[in-house]
């Protein structure tokens, strides 16, 4: 009997394993699944593209901060602690040092930071419920699992009780901190973030970068066992003025005294090797090199990489010492002789700049490196390189740990939208013309495909587009959108935005319009289209609704202004949708002041009743929405 179930378990083993694998790979789903819920952001990526242009010498770089009574204090006993500094002057090097020091130092402590950026295509790294959320996840990753219990349960509740309808609802900023600060009753917590200015200051009507900062100082209250740490530019009043009662480490601080100059040292010794054929090995020159930099680097080490890039250029040593004589004393200068020299390039090198800084100025996503070598040809069948891109571009674009590609500062994002060449949407004008040739030429399944079927229509909306490609979207709503074009365009689009986060923009904008036409044209806001509709029904015809919507609703929740107005003076003022509510109310509710002056150039339509005798400003006032009662108060005072 013995051997026969012995023979039976053996037989059962293979099973047993096959189970039990099977087990452990849902279990790893399910995990993979919750953290893709609290936060899809990489944030170890950027921390590591930040602490690679650390200098080289690790006992030197940054000592002098770690080494204040500021930081001493604040790492011991403190509650928040400001780093800010000029443009340049290298915050998010110092911040990264922190974070190396502070995770290595003490591991009674849990360590969460984020790196905010600006940045069109990556808008979630500006999100104020996008920071939490990443930093929320951090902690839950390196806390014990009884700690965080309570926010897989959340997930876990969440995922029950919309399993049927395609989404679960994401934790907000105000949640997310509750469960920070549940966590840090128990076990000190220390928040790092770095370039607090480049978070939004308003991605939602009650959670931009005010109620980041003030949840941020709630946190560090008893019972609560938390520590922050933030950098910054000055001169943000809401930054400035919320953190004026805090310690502060400024970076032009005489105890920085120090990086600045072994950096130029360093960088430079490593020049003057690297160009010993041309320039000869003078120590000399190097010695001069090095006094010029140290007496006008003026605390910002990204002035320092420009200038010995562009001294990398000089072929003697005579042109080197021509060269310390007129360096730009501002990023701007710098940036400024930077573009000048793009632009004197052979045609298809600058069209090719141009086309790589377009896409960065306005990419609505961030481009995988694949993609992003797609939008930036110019010349058919000759594909353009990472090496082309880099040297074309010079020290405006770097090459981040993912292998896309990004501006090399946020000063450079800034200068370029000073140009006239990038002013006015120009570089929407170039994205759309690209994304629409690939509409036009039935080519939405190459590289660059999913991308232009889904934010064709935002670089598209409210330009001025040229004959040829106005025809491309004349022909795609021809025949009121009953056409192949628009019919192919739909279903890959909706293959593509199955892609995207369940609460994007893109993906909610997209879902609103249920790829019906008229929806479509309302909002993205193509008023053009919707006139030549308009101006082919007979007068008594309607093209407020699209089946049982109202689509001018549409268009108030998006804020596109002159389809509401095209609409709402072809059709009539006194309009409901199947709630009832009156276009002023949702003009209220969504914060879009533009659309409620339109409503008040329409007699009655601002205070126009709804089917229980409620205005737009009753509703406010009924569910405490004082951002819309201000809006209501200022067009109606205006």
């Amino acid at each position: 009997v013995h051997r026969d179930l012995k023979d039976v378990l053996g037989t059962l083993e293979p099973f047993l394993e096959y189970m039990d694998e099977g087990r452990k790979m849902r279990q790893e789903k399910e995990r993979e699944d919750f953290m893709s819920w609290l936060s899809g952001i990489k944030y170890t990526e950027d921390h590591q593209d930040h602490r690679s242009t650390v200098l080289k010498n690790p006992n030197k770089s940054g000592q002098w901060m770690l080494g204040t009574d500021e930081f001493r204090i604040w790492k011991e006993q403190g509650a928040l602690l400001w780093l800010h500094g000029i443009p340049g002057a290298g915050k998010s090097k110092l911040t990264s040092i922190a974070i190396d020091h502070l995770m290595s130092s003490d591991e009674s402590h849990t360590v969460a930071y984020f790196y905010c950026l600006k940045d069109t295509a990556q808008p979630e790294k500006g999100d104020p419920r996008e920071i939490f959320r990443a930093i929320l996840k951090q902690l839950v990753i390196r806390l014990p699992k009884y700690l965080s219990a309570p926010v897989k349960k959340r997930y876990e509740e969440r995922r029950e009780r919309q399993k049927d309808h395609g989404s679960i609802e994401r934790l907000t900023l105000r949640e997310c901190a509750d469960f920070i600060k549940q966590f840090a009753t128990n076990r000190p917590v220390t928040i790092i973030i770095d370039a607090l200015d480049e978070c939004h200051e308003s991605t939602h009507r009650l959670e931009g970068r005010k109620e980041l900062t003030s949840q941020l100082k709630s946190m560090i209250n008893p019972p609560s066992k938390i520590k922050i740490f933030l950098s910054s530019r000055r001169g943000y009043h809401d930054i400035d003025y919320q953190l004026r009662d805090y310690p502060v480490i400024p970076m032009d601080d005489p105890r920085n005294a120090e990086d600045i100059p072994y950096f130029i040292e360093s960088e430079v010794k490593e020049l003057v090797e690297e160009k010993a054929s041309l320039w000869g090995s003078s120590k000399s020159l190097e010695a001069d090199i090095i006094s010029a930099l140290k007496e006008k680097a003026g605390g910002m080490f990204r002035w320092v990489v420009l200038q010995i890039d562009h001294l990398r250029d000089s072929a003697t040593p005579g042109a080197v010492r021509q060269r310390l004589k007129q360096l730009p004393a501002t990023l701007y200068a710098l940036h400024d002789e930077i573009y000048e020299r793009i632009s004197k390039m052979a045609q298809s090198d600058l069209d090719t700049a141009k086309a790589v800084l377009s896409w960065l100025l306005c990419a609505q996503r961030r481009l995988d490196y694949e993609e992003f070598l797609a939008a930036a040809l110019t010349i058919p069948d000759e594909p353009v390189t990472t090496e082309q891109i880099l040297q074309i571009c010079r020290n405006l674009v770097v090459q981040g740990a993912s292998g896309s590609f990004d501006f090399a500062h946020l000063s450079v994002r800034e200068y370029l939208e000073t140009r006239p060449e990038y002013k006015d949407r120009q570089p929407d004008v170039l994205v759309a013309k690209k994304c629409l040739e690939l509409l036009e030429s039935s080519t939405l399944e190459d590289t660059l495909g999913p991308y232009a079927s889904i934010y064709w229509l935002q670089h598209c909306s409210g330009l001025i587009m040229e004959k040829r490609l106005a025809g491309v979207v004349e022909r795609l709503f021809s025949d009121k959108g009953e056409n192949e074009m628009f019919r192919m365009w739909s279903i890959i689009a909706n293959r593509a935005a199955d892609a995207l986060d369940w609460d994007s923009e893109a993906r909610r904008r997209l879902r609103d319009t249920g790829y019906n036409p008229l929806s479509v044209a309302c909002v993205f806001g193509f008023p053009k289209v919707l006139t030549q509709w308009v101006n082919t029904q007979p007068p008594e015809y309607s093209y407020l609704r699209e089946t049982d919507d109202m689509v001018v609703h549409l268009a108030i929740k998006w804020g596109n202004v002159d389809v509401v107005r095209l609409l709402l003076q072809k059709n009539g003022q006194s309009v409901f949708d199947n709630f009832g509510l009156t276009p002023a109310f949702w003009a209220a509710f969504f914060g879009h002041q533009p659309v409620l002056e339109v409503l008040k150039q329409l007699d009655g339509c601002l205070d126009a009743e709804d089917d229980m005798g409620w205005t737009a400003w009753n509703w406010m006032i009924a569910i405490d929405h004082m951002e819309g009662l201000r809006d209501l108060l200022k067009v109606n005072t205006g």
